[in-house]
């Protein structure tokens, strides 16, 4: 859009001059890849390996003429993997098992034995209280 609204051609040496230079070239750069695309494109069925080459010349014209997709891409595959780094980077969890192997299940029994007791204590201490009700 720069490029469109300028009036004048820029101070030579200057930065501007610099600016409408690259913008000049990329779209130089894409008017041509443009063109080897449409030929590559007419002339692929007439041609061995043609897709090949035609697939190659439509990234490179992506490339020219969207190059910040290509930045894009980049950037959220590096963000990708910090925030994966980061979710496995805590290291090893530390799982305490419920019974061993050489316990024959007594452990586990015995345990499960015991919270059901206190689940019973705590049901009978619940049913032996007394409620009042409110009016």
């Amino acid at each position: 859009m720069l490029y469109d609204l300028v009036q004048a051609p820029p101070e030579p040496g200057s930065l501007q001059e610099s600016v409408l230079l690259i913008i000049a070239k990329r779209r130089q750069e894409a008017q041509f890849l443009q063109t080897r695309v449409l030929m590559r494109a007419t002339l692929a069925p007439h041609v061995e390996n043609g897709v090949d080459g035609l697939k190659e010349d439509l990234k490179a014209l992506k490339e020219a003429m969207f190059p910040w997709l290509e930045a894009d891409i980049s950037r959220e595959k590096e963000y990708a993997k910090k925030v994966l780094d980061t979710w496995t980077g805590i290291g090893a969890i530390k799982i305490k098992p419920m019974w061993r192997p050489h316990d024959d299940k007594t452990g586990i029994v015995s345990r499960l034995k015991k919270g059901a007791e206190v689940v019973k204590r705590e049901e009978e201490m619940r049913r032996s209280q007394k409620y009042t009700r409110l009016a």
